[in-house]
């Protein structure tokens, strides 16, 4: 199992990713539902018991991994999207064209936001749903074992079984993004508050999905060895190529 989080381990980590959804997210979801934790839920599981409602949620966002594109975003990107500079204007009225591909994973080369306690938040995943876009966003695992040793309350074998369980992303937290709303460009600061978080967060991933999406950046495929193929698609995984961004395209000069 890999923990290094780069172009040419997506396909490898999307399988991790959906290994979580299916043996232990429906459990740990459940529990956190139980404690009080709250998670958006879709109209169909609202009256379901907790345990049902998490399994739902895992089911149904693994599907979104499992049928989408994969796209990592390289520096010069990751950098642009979360400077300060309005890359596509003011206010962004999302829409279905806005979107790369109907459903995705998309790792960013560094941390475009972070949680609560402080772990870099460096992917998301999206899909269709009605009209509009679910959106999950996802934190850093390895950090996050970094950290819990370094603080002492795991030792090195337990934050390995910790990475073994999750991969190298830890789910954060989901939002439903309708089609037809402006979410304005928002810019989160240090010691704002968990709300003007999430809006700049958004920003930064409809920023990213519309560059893309406008086929405004410099795109490198990268396919899969033979064997990782087969191994996903025996999961049930659409395996395409990772869709590597590796830089904006030049602005064409204006015509005299």
């Amino acid at each position: 199992m890999t923990h290094a989080i780069e172009p040419a381990n997506l396909h490898e980590i999307s399988w991790q990713t959906t290994l979580f959804l299916r043996h232990n997210a429906p459990t740990e979801w459940a529990y956190l539902l139980d404690t009080g934790i709250q998670f958006l839920l879709p109209d169909e599981v609202i009256k379901k018991s907790n345990k049902e409602r998490a399994t739902f949620l895992a089911r149904a966002e693994a599907d979104r991994i499992r049928a989408g594109e994969l796209y990592y975003i390289d520096t010069e990107v990751t950098d642009e999207v979360t400077g300060s500079g309005p890359l596509l204007g003011g206010i962004h009225v999302l829409s279905a064209d806005m979107l790369p591909s109907p459903s995705g994973l998309m790792l960013w080369s560094r941390d475009v936001s972070a949680t609560m306690s402080g772990l870099p938040i460096i992917a998301c995943s999206w899909g269709q749903h009605g009209d509009g876009v679910w959106v999950s966003w996802w934190s850093d695992a390895v950090a996050a074992a970094e950290a819990f040793v370094a603080s002492g309350t795991h030792t090195p074998e337990q934050a390995h079984a910790y990475l073994s369980g999750h991969g190298v992303l830890a789910f954060e937290r989901e939002r439903f993004l309708p089609y037809g709303v402006g979410f304005r460009q928002a810019q989160a600061r240090e010691g704002e508050s968990a709300t003007t978080m999430v809006e700049a967060l958004t920003e930064t991933t409809i920023t990213t999905w519309a560059l893309i999406a406008t086929q405004r950046v410099e795109v490198v495929d990268i396919h899969p060895e033979r064997h990782v193929k087969r191994r996903l698609e025996r999961d049930g995984l659409t395996v395409g190529p990772v869709h590597h961004i590796t830089g904006l395209r030049p602005e064409k000069p204006a015509a005299e």
